[in-house]
């Protein structure tokens, strides 16, 4: 039995068969595979190619069916062309041979000296009728999609396939959106729509084309869209926000209108847009995928094509396009930066990045567009006046403003530089250098932070120090040090803070009275200090220690003002510096004194007494919110009202929301409108808009008006 095996593996060896065969999809060929080479035999089963190629048929493998009479076939990892009668048409010279749906073959040969691939294309004869010379070429509508460069930058343009230009190698990119139509963008950011059935390009000025459903076309020209069909006819003009279609019903909605008014209601202009923004002197309107700038007189700032507008910096504003940020130059009508992965605009400086190798690289430019830094960074902080601190290869250092790499990048990190001084962390220990690199505090293992003076902490084991850099110790604690307001303050385990000078010495603590407890010292306010003495409160003189109101009272408030708020039995009111009582202690809150007047809290609700003592507003509103101009609204049920200081009512409790505007007018609510009054009640824009916005700047309101959907009929 062993014996019969070892024959038939011997007969195998010695007349190797053919692997499998494959049936080709025009069903009159078939591909033949022997020892793993292939060939090509007929339907009444001829080999008319012997099986001696590496590869049969196209590099693409969608169909290796033969084109008319020619075939492609690889040696030695090079593709050619030969004939179904076994004639090699074109040596082995060829990256790949791909096979198009208009039975052309395009293919790619190696430059001699640059080693880069350049495309061609082949007639169905195996004649070359695109030369090789081509960045890329791809199939498009039984077009090519071809792409060269054109003065260092990338170009595309359409060839017919007869080699005869349809658009000239001039666009920043060429993209099908529907068997018809190819969408053209330019260097300038506009684009364009191409029928390649009647080669003519039928739209023009877009700004965003996007393929939306059932064979319907989004364009748009800045923030307005219209409706195309797939072969480019019209079926909505460029006027329209959005788009629905439901059972076969189509609607339209238009933007909101905004318009413009003087406070005495008279028209000024007319925008349209979903949202507005004031920053400074310029307007940012926004609507869907799309942001804009206009000027005070309504003049757009910036060019269509921008999806959104992160900042705006003096005359420039950072925004991003696609996938990608640059900077907009509102006063020059330029970009003095464009194509970065991410941007950051910062007062004076323009923070770029670009992920190369899969990492983010960072740069400095200034906002005129000329490059800062003269390396790449992994990191780059906010400039701080003086230095940039920048990390390369993984460490620390620092750059000035011109880009000069002035602390070499050697530390684990760096602080702030403060007296020209900053902490740094080197093989993980802590020092303090000078902008001289120079070691101030050597190398430790105690984390420092640098104080002033030639001063800082040293902080180790739960210990911490203060210590000049010439060695001298001149305070030390166990306990949580902070140094603040050119003070430390160190946080004692019983909840009080002592705070001692940067000579040691302490300035403001502890109080000990002879037959009470220790005291607890609230934060300095004013000249008196209010102090915590066996469990109630009293003041004593900030710098003389004279106690000024004796500790009587559960809790306090600050003693800047003519009255004290003082805690009695739970309620709250208010002392003279006599501790005169000019408040009865009634109430639930103390007082905060704003111009004497203070909002009062009792039973839950709220009303206004002045420093007299006097209720100027009877506690009977759920709310009470003191405004900028020094009136109040009040919230009763609900309903938004409005008083002024002496708790006079100008508006009654009737609206559903209220803005004073300081000016002498209000934006009001009512229901789901809004208008514009008086602050005496007199109404001057009617209550019939969605949305009302004030810009100061101007002494201007801007009021909108929702649009409903419409539905579109053949007349659109």
């Amino acid at each position: 039995m062993n014996g019969l095996i070892v024959r038939f593996l011997l007969f195998l060896f010695l007349f190797p068969i053919s692997v499998f065969a494959h049936q080709l999809p025009n069903g009159e060929y078939e591909i033949i595979v022997n020892d793993g080479k292939k060939g090509l035999k007929n339907a009444s089963g001829k080999k008319i190619i012997p099986p001696k190629y590496d590869d049969l048929g196209w590099s693409n493998n969608n169909d290796d069916a033969p084109i008319e009479s020619i075939i492609g076939y690889m040696q030695n990892s090079k593709w050619g062309l030969m004939s179904l009668s076994n004639k090699k048409i074109t040596l082995p010279e060829y990256a790949f041979l791909n096979k198009t749906k208009a039975n052309f073959i395009i293919g790619g040969k190696t430059g001699k000296v640059s080693r880069s691939i350049f495309f061609g294309l082949f007639n169905p004869k195996g004649q070359v009728v695109v030369p090789f010379k081509y960045l890329s070429m791809q199939e498009a509508h039984r077009n090519l999609l071809v792409s060269d460069r054109v003065n260092t930058e990338k170009k595309y343009g359409l060839l017919s396939s007869d080699n005869q230009i349809l658009l000239p190698i001039a666009y920043t990119s060429i993209s099908p959106v529907s068997n018809e139509l190819l969408l053209l963008s330019n260097s300038n950011g506009e684009k364009q729509l191409y029928n390649s059935v009647i080669k003519s390009i039928i739209l023009d000025s877009l700004t965003k084309v996007e393929v939306w459903r059932q064979g319907y076309l989004k364009i748009y020209k800045g923030l307005m869209c219209g409706l195309v069909d797939n072969k480019g006819n019209r079926i909505a003009p460029i006027k329209y926000k959005d788009f629905s279609l439901e059972n076969g019903v189509l609607k339209g909605q238009k933007y909101p209108k905004w318009e413009v008014f003087s406070a005495k209601n008279r028209l000024i202009e007319t925008i349209v847009c979903d949202e507005m923004k004031f920053i400074g002197n310029k307007i940012l309107i926004s609507a869907t995928n799309h942001q804009q700038i206009l000027n005070q007189q309504f003049t757009p700032l910036t060019p269509n094509g921008f999806e959104s507008i992160l900042s705006i910096v003096g005359n420039k504003a950072l925004y991003r396009a696609g996938n990608k940020y640059g900077i907009f130059d509102l006063s020059k009508q330029r970009n003095s930066q464009l194509g970065y992965d991410s941007l950051r605009l910062i007062d004076e400086f323009v923070y770029a990045s670009n992920r190369i190798n899969n990492k983010m690289v960072w740069a400095v430019y200034d906002t005129f567009g000329v490059k800062r830094s003269k390396f790449e960074y992994e990191q780059i902080r906010e400039y701080d006046s003086k230095f940039f601190a920048v990390k390369r290869r993984g460490h620390w250092g620092f750059m000035n403003r011109n880009g000069k790499e002035i602390i070499h990048c050697v530390y684990d990190s760096v602080g702030e530089f403060i007296e020209d001084k900053t902490v740094v962390q080197f093989h993980g220990e802590y020092g303090v250098i000078d902008e001289e690199s120079n070691w101030v505090v050597t190398p430790r293992k105690a984390k420092i932070e640098w104080v002033k003076d030639s001063l800082f902490l040293n902080r180790l084991q739960g210990k911490t120090s203060l210590e000049h850099v010439n060695g001298d110790l001149i305070y030390f604690t166990e306990n949580k040090l902070k140094y603040k307001n050119d003070l430390l303050w160190e946080y004692r385990n019983d909840s009080t803070i002592i705070k001692i000078d940067l000579q040691g010495t302490i300035v403001e603590g502890e109080i000990v009275n002879n037959t009470h407890e220790t005291s607890y010292i609230k934060e300095k306010e004013g000249d008196w200090v209010a102090v915590k003495i066996a469990g109630s409160f009293g003041f004593v003189d900030s710098k003389t220690r004279e106690l000024k109101i004796a500790n009587r009272y559960e809790e306090v408030g600050d003693a800047k003002g003519k009255l004290i708020s003082v805690k009695i039995m739970g309620k709250w009111g208010a002392i003279d510096k006599n501790e005169n009582i000019i408040i009865q202690p009634n109430y639930d809150n103390s007082f905060h004194f704003i111009n004497k007047v203070a909002i009062m809290k009792l039973n839950n609700l709220y009303g206004l007494v002045n420093d007299e003592g006097k209720v100027v507003l009877a506690p009977i509103h759920y709310k009470i919110e003191r405004q900028p101009s020094g009136r109040y609204i009040t919230i009763e049920k609900g309903k938004f009202g409005l008083v002024d200081a002496e708790g006079r009512v100008l508006i009654n409790n009737k609206y559903n929301s209220l803005q004073d505007l300081e000016n002498g007018y209000v934006i009001i609510q009512k229901g789901e409108k809004f208008g514009v009054t008086t602050t005496n009640g007199v109404n001057t824009i009617p209550q019939i808009y969605d949305k009302i916005m004030y810009n100061p700047r101007t002494d201007s309101y801007f009021a909108s008006t929702n649009q409903k959907w419409e539905l579109l009929t053949d007349e659109e």
